[in-house]
């Protein structure tokens, strides 16, 4: 009796997640998420550009890497506060923008409570030393990482905000691509 031969299941290809920042609060931030969802499909682009990011520097990076536009993501996190940097970001091609404003630490605020008036840097930080006592821009205590596990309420939150707007912040954005990967089980 000749055997079959069994059909091939379809290879899915598993995605990969540029991320593109210029801070090292961003950088231990996705380090953190990197760690959290256990995966080795995100890669961290960190150099200090400011308003230099342009796409020819984004396209450089990723020839680098084996980039499938079908599949993969690119993100950009950066802070919103400065105009000229935020507009610049906006007119770059495929590209999921994670922009908090004024920083990054108004997303750690949106964990814990809502931020619905206009909040410059230095009193993001200072509302967020209350919270954490020691907190310092840059760096994620282990105590400070345990706090942003449950980022459940900081996505609702940041979604009751205005895009790009102060306040407003848009990293559920990334928080929502890993929460399916690890649900259709793609790491």
């Amino acid at each position: 009796m000749a055997r079959g031969r069994k059909k091939s299941e379809k290879k899915i290809t598993k995605p990969i997640f540029y991320i593109f920042c210029e801070g090292e609060s961003e950088k231990k931030y996705i380090s953190f998420l990197k760690s959290l969802f256990r995966t080795k499909r995100i890669f961290i682009f960190y150099k200090k550009l400011g308003s230099k990011i342009n796409q020819k520097l984004i396209n450089t990076e990723l020839k680098n890497n084996v980039f499938l536009p079908e599949k993969d993501k690119i993100f950009l996190l950066y802070d919103g506060d400065v105009i000229s940097v935020l507009e610049r970001l906006k007119r770059l091609k495929k590209t999921i923008l994670l922009i908090s404003n004024p920083s990054i630490e108004l997303w750690y605020i949106l964990h814990f409570q809502e931020q619905n008036s206009f909040i410059n840097q230095d009193n993001c930080l200072k509302k967020l030393k209350k919270i954490w006592k020691n907190y310092k821009k840059g760096e994620l205590k282990d105590e400070e990482k345990n706090d942003l596990y449950n980022f459940e309420k900081a996505m609702e939150n940041s979604k009751k905000l205005k895009k790009y707007k102060n306040p407003s912040s848009s990293i559920f954005l990334l928080i929502e691509e890993l929460k399916k990967l690890k649900k259709n089980k793609i790491y």
